[in-house]
């Protein structure tokens, strides 16, 4: 048994850094789920603020100092509301969703090309047009629908830059200064 052992390999998490993230996204997709759904009274809002929770932090992972983190996370929000309307707007009709969903994939995917904070957006920002175009909804349910991903995005702002934040940029800058200082 010991030889067996010897060679099967256990994904190592050095930092904790995927629980930390499974649990931020533990915590906000169910608070936002429920939140939407008992306080504010909207079955919409709450499955995009669901989504969208778990898309903000399952997702997108913004590193750096907390002023860029959250400026990042805003910004996803601000533009994957845009995108749930859009898909929300093309949801009755299969063909034009598909037909949009080709120009809106390519775009976001070649934005993601510029690397850092665009990259990393790639997928919540997709995410955000399908949902929207795949659950069938008419004009009138943008609002919710948007407003939902925007309290996600809120949410998944203040968990990211106060619950466990991500630097390890800055304490490889840190440690590459200290090395500098040495040599």
């Amino acid at each position: 048994m010991r030889h067996l052992a010897s060679w099967v390999h256990r994904p190592a998490d050095p930092g904790h850094l995927a629980l930390q993230k499974g649990l931020r996204v533990a915590i906000a997709a169910p608070l936002t789920f429920a939140f939407l759904l008992e306080v504010v009274g909207s079955g919409e809002a709450a499955l995009f603020g669901a989504f969208g929770a778990f898309a903000f932090l399952g997702f997108a992972d913004f590193g750096g100092a907390p002023w860029p983190r959250a400026r990042a996370y805003l910004t996803l929000a601000a533009v994957g509301a845009a995108l749930v309307g859009l898909g929300t707007l093309v949801s009755g009709h299969a063909w034009l969703a598909a037909g949009v969903m080709v120009v809106v994939g390519f775009t976001i995917r070649f934005a993601g090309f510029f690397g850092g904070s665009c990259n990393a957006a790639v997928s919540p920002a997709i995410l955000s047009f399908v949902l929207g175009a795949t659950v069938e909804g008419s004009a009138s349910d943008i609002g919710p629908r948007a407003g939902g991903w925007v309290l996600a995005g809120v949410v998944a702002t203040v968990l990211a830059t106060v619950l466990w934040p991500r630097r390890p940029r800055l304490a490889t800058r840190a440690a590459a200064g200290r090395a500098c200082e040495a040599l």
